[in-house]
């Protein structure tokens, strides 16, 4: 699997789609219970996926050199895969919407290091015109790929996210401009900091407490709490492999993480009621190391919420779904 993502209008339509490897699509109208197949574009590529509800959605395509790969694209339809338009000719290899999608219209693609020009677009009129959002982004002709990600309060605050490779960087501008963050994530030829970064999560409190995470190989777990001012290491209690977090619109993910753990015992579910600080194993199975204590769980707003838990790989492709809801 490639890609998971719920719509931006979840609380009311329930509607998550996937999105596969070899580009089939499925989505599900009753959060995850059933699901159907979706007709896919003709393309060939790795997809993205931006919801906005049951029946509209954005497909970016990309994963390659144009002159292999004429089938990219960024691609949309408003009735659930039955006609599919091209609003962008080329590999794209992340889109996401605005939070306000349905008011400001705005929606952000990565083009990766193929292109000539490179780093993100971004879109005010859902797609149809595009401007330049790289100012500050470092790219080249390296394949680089560039996920991105808006912080929650964007309408007040107008900061986002993305990460390249190994660099993080944040804008706080709507994409005009962008800054690099947490310099020392890697120093080749020295020990890595963090290690090789691949993943970050945006605390859904951001606006109240500036709270990042990052995950990777090696040493590459961190928080910031200043907004990706400064980092520090988080303790894991065995070695991470893929692991993605994804909180719904309209809900409260209080600030619980997951992570997926193995070694050659099997298999194993961890979850942090402090951020992080501190793990408990979920599985039946006896952990390969002691679970610490668990703490009590902080105040949570009382709003329904949902967690997904996707992992399996480096690329977080194939392998698992494990759900709690609450």
């Amino acid at each position: 699997m490639a890609d998971v993502t719920f719509s931006l209008n979840y609380v009311g339509d329930r509607a998550i789609y996937l999105g596969f490897v070899d580009l089939s699509l499925a989505r599900s109208t009753d959060g995850g219970q059933s699901w159907a197949s979706v007709l896919s574009p003709e393309a060939r590529g790795a997809p993205s996926l931006a919801v906005v509800d049951a029946k509209t959605v954005f497909l970016g395509v990309g994963g390659g050199p144009p002159y292999l790969y004429p089938e990219q694209g960024l691609f949309y339809t408003a009735d659930g895969g039955g006609i599919w338009a091209r609003l962008y000719t080329g590999g794209v290899t992340d889109v996401v919407l605005s939070p306000q999608f349905a008011v400001d219209h705005t929606l952000l693609i990565g083009i990766g290091g193929y292109h000539w020009n490179g780093g993100i677009l971004k879109s005010t009129d859902g797609g149809h015109t595009w401007q330049p959002s790289r100012e500050g982004l470092e790219w080249g002709s390296d394949g680089a790929t560039f996920d991105i990600t808006f912080a929650p309060g964007y309408a007040e605050n107008q900061t986002l996210f993305c990460l390249s490779w190994d660099t993080l960087y944040r804008s706080t501008d709507g994409g005009a401009h962008w800054v690099r963050l947490a310099k020392e994530l890697v120093d080749y030829p020295n020990p890595p900091t963090f290690g090789s970064v691949w993943q970050f999560v945006v605390s859904p409190r951001y606006a109240v407490d500036q709270t990042l995470w990052l995950w990777g190989v090696h040493e590459g777990r961190g928080i910031s709490t200043d907004g990706g001012a400064t980092w520090r290491r988080l303790p894991y209690p065995v070695n991470p492999i893929a692991a993605g977090e994804y909180c719904l619109p309209g809900g409260s993910c209080g600030v619980e993480l997951f992570g997926y753990f193995w070694d050659d015992k099997g298999d194993y579910v961890y979850k942090s009621f402090d951020g992080g600080q501190t793990w408990h194993c979920l599985e039946d199975d006896v952990a390969p190391v002691t679970p610490t204590p668990e703490p009590p769980p902080v105040p949570e707003i009382p709003e329904a919420a949902t967690w997904l838990l996707l992992t399996g790989g480096l690329a977080g492709l194939g392998g698992y779904l494990w759900w709690k809801r609450r």
